[in-house]
């Protein structure tokens, strides 16, 4: 039973954020924290200053009102008869004293009797009771101001105090109630927060951008050679480094620039190096497949392509006469007498003889032609674009006189034929590289039949298969 190994799965590369990204938000979040916290202060001080501000400007309005009435009420005192009078204060003093407190601090003057009836206030208020714990402390003596929610519902800040001197025989003992809505009292504060908050902003904004612009400008060099360092390791050209320039960077900066421009200087001659190597290597590799190919594909006794090389060249041409609608042809060589050289004169005198018939039989074709040695003393030429299918007979008549000729070998003079037979492949034939062969071989053994020493033409591809059939 086969042991089962789980191949953990590979891990994922988590990209880090950037420095630059840091530095931004850690400025930008001390920006935003210093300014919170300083509304906060405020907040924290101006409210209570502004909520204190507001009672000591009612309760001074109360008081205001209150000497007012005392005024009155002393001049009423004076003489019994008047005592009506005043109780027809609230009514002589309400087109004065409560005009100018609206006029100058938007407020409501409401004066109440022991009872809790109002005497003077707001338009439906009058005749009517109330019981707020203001007036529960003008009563009482008290004096001051207090932020209280009134039966209307609405919080008001209310200034009170008592008319009338407890020392007098008969005091006139009124609560006078200064109020002002809450949302009016704090009107001026609402303002100056709203203030102080866009001004916050704009100078948060500002110090915002101002600081990214400074953090720019610190990370710019590390930036600089970070980037640099992923240009390296993703293999792209990085070109030369340049240590960065003084007014974009700092210490720690330029340390890095230049260590990392020695390390990549000592990186670029190592490529260098290697890459001659390789080119040298690469140069050696070639030239050896090349000498591998030139072996593989030539004879080494004659220095003619050998059978492989034949079998690579022959469908090349077959092809290349279909496609130009020109004929090719093969002619099969067969020397005449060579045993008898070879056995005369030996096996080196026979291996010159080879090698000088293929260089008369190369010289007697064009170079465009192919001379191959395919085995013992047979050869094979392989002509291609003929001008007429007649002109491979031609050719074959011009390579036989040459190999009559007298041969010079190393120690004696010999005297050979050939005997060869030509078959030619017309542009509508099979594409049959083998039958071609075999019909120029058959021919060849024609010639040789014949009496040797001559050319034999073979059967036309739509005879041999006329033949076959027959």
């Amino acid at each position: 039973m086969h042991k089962i190994t789980a191949v953990p799965a590979p891990k994922k590369t988590r990209t880090a954020p950037r420095l630059g990204s840091f530095v931004t938000l850690g400025v930008c979040a001390a920006v935003g924290l210093t300014m919170l916290a300083m509304l906060a202060l405020v907040n924290h001080f101006a409210v209570p200053y502004a909520t204190r501000e507001a009672e000591l400007r009612l309760q001074q309005l109360a008081w205001q009102m209150r000497d007012s009435v005392d005024r009155v009420a002393n001049k009423a005192g004076g003489d019994p008869s008047l005592l009506p009078d005043v109780r027809s204060v609230p009514g002589s003093l309400q087109a004065t004293v409560t005009d100018h407190a609206f006029k100058e601090y938007g407020a409501e003057i409401v004066v109440v009797r022991r009872d809790g009836t109002v005497l003077l206030g707001p338009a439906g208020m009058e005749g009517q009771k109330i019981a707020t714990d203001s007036l529960k402390l003008a009563l009482g003596g008290a004096t001051g101001a207090v932020a209280e929610t009134w039966p209307d519902g609405r919080t008001y800040f209310t200034g009170y105090a008592r008319t009338g001197d407890p020392k007098d025989p008969a005091p006139v003992e009124w609560a006078v109630l200064a109020r002002q809505p809450e949302a009016t009292a704090m009107a001026g504060w609402d303002a100056l927060k709203w203030r102080i908050l866009w001004i916050s902003l704009a100078l948060g904004g500002a110090l915002a951008w101002i600081a990214t612009m400074l953090a720019r400008k610190v990370t710019r060099p590390m930036n600089q050679l970070s980037s640099m360092m992923e240009t390296r390791a993703s293999g792209a050209a990085a070109g030369p480094v340049l240590a960065l320039p003084d007014e974009y960077g700092f210490r720690e900066a330029q340390v890095l620039s230049k260590a990392m421009w020695h390390m990549l200087e000592a990186e670029s001659q190592h490529v260098r190096v290697l890459e001659r190597m390789n080119e040298e290597l690469e140069a050696k590799v070639a030239e050896r497949t090349a000498e591998l190919h030139a072996m593989a594909m030539s004879d080494t006794l004659t220095g003619l392509p050998n059978r492989r090389a034949l079998m690579h060249v022959l469908p090349q041409a077959i092809k290349r006469a279909v496609r130009l609608r020109r004929s090719c042809a093969v002619l099969f060589l067969d020397l005449d007498g060579f045993k008898g050289v070879n056995d005369s004169y030996g096996h080196e005198e026979g291996d010159e003889l080879l090698r000088q018939v293929g260089a008369r039989i190369a010289a007697s074709v064009r170079k465009t032609d192919t001379v191959a040695r395919l085995a013992g003393d047979e050869f094979v030429v392989v002509l291609e674009m003929l001008p007429a299918p007649g002109d491979a007979e031609a050719t074959a008549r011009k390579i036989l006189p040459q190999l009559r000729l007298p041969f010079a070998l190393s120690n004696n003079v010999v005297t050979v034929s050939a005997s060869i037979g030509v078959a030619v492949f017309l542009p509508d034939d099979a594409q049959d590289m083998a039958a071609l062969l075999v019909r120029a071989d058959q021919a060849m053994y024609v010639a040789k039949g014949e009496g040797k020493d001559c050319i034999a033409l073979a059967r036309t591809a739509r005879e041999a298969e006329a033949v076959a059939l027959d």
